[in-house]
Order: C-alpha cells, then structure tokens, then sequence
C-alpha cells in the first residue's frame, strides 16, 4: 500500500535546494512520488511503499549535506486514482479536504451520491488538527506546565525545571497531530466507500468540470469550493528582505531563538508569543492599535497586558 510520509529535514536555504532533494528522492527505491517540499518549512512529503527502507532515503538527503530524520510515518492514504473514466460524471467534487470538506463528502454520502470526490492539494485535515488547535493547545499545555514549575505563589513548595528541550517538545506535537489525523480523518474515509480521495492540486475549467494535477479531468454535477486559508503576510515594508515566520512556521521552528518581536496582540499572536515566553523565549509585541486584542473591551485588554508583563513580555502599541 502507497503511503503518505513526512520528513523533516534541516539545512535547505533556497528553491535549489527544493530541487536537489527532489532529484534525490525521486530516484530512490520505494518513493513512488515528491509530493510537496518546503525548504523554509524545513519539510518533504512523498508518496512511498508502506515497506520502503526509510534509513536509506534518509542517507540519501543526507549525501548531499542536509540533516534528516522521519519523526513519524504520516498514516494516510496516498493518492487515489479515480476509479471513474473521465467521461462518467460524479456527483460532487470537493476541493479542499480540512473539516468542512470532510463534513461536506460525509453528508453527501449520507443523503446517497453513489461517486464523491474529494480533493486535497497538501495534506488531509484542513487547519485545526494541522496548524490550528491541536498543535497550539499542546505547545501552550507543554510551555504552562514548564511555567508553573518555575513560578507559582504557594510558599513551602519548591519545584524546578530542566531547560526546555524543543526538538522533542515538538516532536510529540507533531505525533498527536498525526494520530489525529489518521483517527479523525484517514480511518473516517474507510466508512464511506463512496468517498474517492485524490491527493493533488486542482483547477476549475468550469462550473461542472475540474483539471486535477496529473492532467485528468473529472467532471461533476455539483463542485464545492473549501481550500481554507493561509496565515496573513502583513505589507510591512522590508519584511520579506529581513525574513519571518508566520504562526504556523513558528510551531515548526528547528530551534528556539533566544529572542522574537511578534506584529500582532489578537489571539493568536499572544497565545503563541505567551507560549514561546514560558519556553524561554524573549518576546516583544507591537500592536497598531492603542491596546492589545482591540476588538475586545478595554478593560480585557488593559488587564490581559498587565498580566502578560507580569510573565517578562514587552510591549509597543501606538
């Protein structure tokens, strides 16, 4: 069986080093395809024999001066031919398969359309167990846990705590995050034969008809849209010379900086600038606003900074 595989790999600076390795993996035994690869990310995906000697493709990437290591093995179906010819028509196509395309092919199942294809550029699951919630909500668990053992207010308790060791901190983040993946999402599809799943970009020809990325088209009576969103890149003068991380590549980071200023007091800005502070991270928020999370009350926000210095994080609102 084909499978899906993530590979973390340390090293990559540019797009040449994107083509290197994909030079490399495609021609190593057991990789049948290079899905995706991500030199900032620091990530490869490939499509590979369930049986293939992992070992070897990892020294493969590493002939060439790279870091490598396979964390875990993505347990998810590769890619899915159509088992419909391209004259047939299915019933629904869904581009995008995160949580509301999944809702959407379940319920069409459900209500009986017999051929559904769902369609996923990337990788199944869609924002929250990916980038979203699970890996946030563990990375904040993990960071409280390291705080309260080096502060708390109860006198005759003493605690203490080792430095934080990042590398495995995030590692166990991403092994619930592929759990979750498989149980929430892989092993779901296995209850609904009517469900194809097609690993692969897609593009519109027209309101009935869609190009997928091995050039087959597919036709359907009925296409829903559901490709999600991508962290905003603020049009700051300069930022793209000096380089940045958004708030899914700082859950992914290879290691922590001594320091980092974050643009941005709303959620998800103070959520993982206060996660990063308690690894011990150096943190310096700016916000545009006069106050940090300015869609809330004033109160909240004027409260919510005190604390957040309270912890050691700086602030800079206009």
């Amino acid at each position: 069986m084909a499978i899906m595989v993530e590979i973390r790999i340390e090293g990559m600076t540019c797009d040449h080093c994107e083509n290197t390795l994909k030079k490399v993996l495609q021609n190593e035994k057991g990789v049948i395809k290079v899905c995706h690869i991500n030199w900032k990310k620091g990530i490869a995906r490939v499509e590979a024999d369930e049986n293939a000697d992992y070992s070897k493709i990892l020294k493969a990437i590493e002939s060439k001066g790279y870091k490598a290591n396979l964390p875990h093995v993505v347990k998810q179906p590769a890619h899915v031919s159509l088992k419909t010819q391209a004259q047939e028509v299915c019933d629904l196509a869904i581009i995008g398969a995160g949580s509301a395309g999944f809702a959407a092919a379940i319920k069409a199942s459900d209500l009986g359309a017999k051929k559904i294809a769902l369609i996923e550029g990337e990788i199944m699951g869609g924002t929250c167990v990916n980038v979203g919630c699970v890996p946030s909500k563990t990375l904040i668990r993990a960071a409280e846990i390291q705080h309260r053992a080096l502060k708390h207010e109860f006198k005759g308790i003493s605690t203490t705590a080792k430095k934080v060791n990042w590398n495995e901190v995030r590692d166990q983040k991403d092994e619930l995050v592929s759990e979750l993946r498989k149980a929430k999402y892989a092993d779901v599809l296995k209850n609904y034969p009517s469900v194809q799943y097609i690993e692969g970009k897609a593009k519109l020809l027209s309101s009935q008809e869609v190009l997928l990325s091995n050039n087959q088209k597919l036709k359907a009576n009925k296409i829903i849209l559901s490709t999600g969103a991508y962290p905003w890149e603020a049009p700051i003068p300069g930022l793209k010379e000096v380089g940045f991380v958004n708030s899914t590549d700082v859950m992914n980071l290879k290691t922590l900086p001594k320091s980092m200023i974050v643009i941005g007091a709303s959620a998800v800005g103070l959520e993982l600038a206060q996660t990063l502070s308690r690894l011990g991270v150096k943190i310096t928020i700016i916000e545009v606003f006069p106050r940090i999370v300015p869609l809330e009350d004033t109160d909240i926000g004027e409260a919510l900074e005190k604390y957040l210095s309270q912890e050691g994080m700086d602030f800079f609102v206009v």
